[in-house]
């Protein structure tokens, strides 16, 4: 899930929880967005509210600061994961509200970044395999792995 970013400095590395207060009276540091939360290196947008489905089952992704002060993501109150950077040539996955980051495959194929449910780089014809019902999966593209 990718938040939006820009620079801050207030929250410790592993907390997690909406923050937000108005802007200082002063002109201070402006007032986040509820549901944000301010990481030591950048400012994580409010995710957005979960499917009733998901919601109701107990289901719980929530914001927080990862190790190294990034912008993070935690389900179900589970350890904080860094949001990983989508890699530029493969399209993000946009699903009920939520941006999740691309990466590529070590076969070069495009994919998403799994990461943030405990699963690896799934190209993207994995995922229409699996979710591709339920959720709208961009065309299969070809993509330059990482070199390890």
């Amino acid at each position: 899930m990718s938040p939006t970013s820009t620079a801050g400095s207030e929250a410790a590395a592993g907390t997690s929880g909406a923050a937000g207060a108005p802007a200082a009276a002063d002109g201070g540091t402006p007032a986040l967005e509820p549901g944000a939360l301010q990481c030591p290196n950048e400012v994580c947008a409010a995710l957005p509210a979960l499917p009733p489905q998901a919601a109701s089952s107990g289901f719980k992704i929530e914001n927080c600061c990862a190790e190294g002060g990034d912008c993070g993501t935690s389900l179900n109150a589970g350890a904080c994961t860094r949001t990983a950077d989508s890699v530029p040539e493969c399209p993000v996955l946009a699903a009920m509200g939520f941006t999740v980051p691309s990466c590529c495959t070590p076969m070069g194929q495009c994919g998403v970044d799994g990461a943030a449910f405990m699963r690896g780089c799934m190209s993207l014809e994995e995922l229409a395999s699996l979710a591709g019902a339920f959720i709208e999966v961009p065309a299969p593209k070809a993509c330059t792995p990482a070199s390890m």
